[in-house]
């Protein structure tokens, strides 16, 4: 499962910014090759390049591999009053 969620924020995101491996991989912080076997499900990322994804692509970039701990991340920001619903909402969630 966690292989399959990291190949798809891979490819969904190569495909939006039609980036090559080699320029999605500059831009997270990892070899081309990485970025092919993520792709491929041959590989896991390390928690460093999830994030480098996170903070490269912004917010949601990573939610697939977040959802498989069964929950959803919100920018910090909009979570800072202790009601994270609205940012769940704004999010697309619920």
């Amino acid at each position: 499962a966690y292989r399959g969620a990291v190949a798809q924020v891979v490819r969904h995101l190569k495909a939006k910014h039609r980036l090559s491996n080699i320029d999605f991989g500059d831009r997270v912080g990892c070899s081309d090759e990485t970025v092919s076997n993520a792709e491929n499900e041959r590989t896991d990322l390390s928690p460093v390049i999830l994030l480098n994804i996170e903070h490269e692509f912004g917010p949601g970039a990573i939610d697939p591999v977040i959802e498989l701990a069964g929950v959803h991340a919100v920018p910090a920001e909009l979570a800072q009053g202790g009601d994270v619903l609205p940012a769940l909402l704004q999010a697309g969630y619920g």
